[in-house]
């Protein structure tokens, strides 16, 4: 190694009063060079110049580059399944709720309710549902009474009726006769 290292460029910039670092090579060692105008007087002053051995540096962000290329993608997958299960387990009573309205709807079986777990808004909603069946099952059933009841009156009425005219045909056939 001869001359201590020293950039040109540098040199320049800071009798500028420009301050600013240079990375360069010397004897083939990676450095950064910075200097720094200091005045001495009205007319004289002098520059000086640090330079910095960036081997350590560039090694360390050698290792950090290859620890974020292997590790964010493990981390991304973890975020991502993580993610998956507290979405899944949040949506979970939203598809049970589903699933029960469904096979209510399809069994057509008011009597059934969905089953009520909690304190919170799915339970709300739970609990709004049973009473939105309940209210169709005793709407269902009062229309079922009064079909069974129209059903009975026009039984009745047709066998009231068809008493006298059977009677008034027979009379009328007896006396054509």
């Amino acid at each position: 190694m001869g001359q201590p290292p020293y950039d040109e460029r540098v040199l320049a910039e800071a009798y500028r009063g420009v301050v600013g670092p240079v990375d360069s090579v010397y004897d083939g060692v990676p450095i950064r060079v910075m200097g720094r105008f200091v005045p001495q007087g009205p007319m004289q002053g002098g520059v000086v110049l640090v330079a910095s051995d960036l081997t350590s540096y560039r090694s360390l962000m050698r290792q950090q580059t290859v620890t974020l290329v292997v590790l964010l993608p493990l981390a991304l997958i973890a975020a991502a399944a993580g993610a998956l299960f507290l979405t899944q387990a949040a949506l979970k009573p939203i598809s049970d709720v589903t699933r029960a309205a469904s096979r209510i709807g399809q069994q057509q079986d008011l009597t059934q309710r969905l089953e009520v777990r909690g304190n919170d808004e799915l339970a709300r909603l739970s609990a709004t549902f049973n009473g939105m069946l309940a209210r169709l099952q005793a709407a269902f059933d009062k229309l079922r009474a009064a079909y069974e009841q129209e059903r009975r009156f026009t039984a009745d009425a047709s066998h009231e009726l068809r008493t006298p005219m059977n009677a008034a045909t027979l009379g009328l056939k007896f006396l054509l006769e």
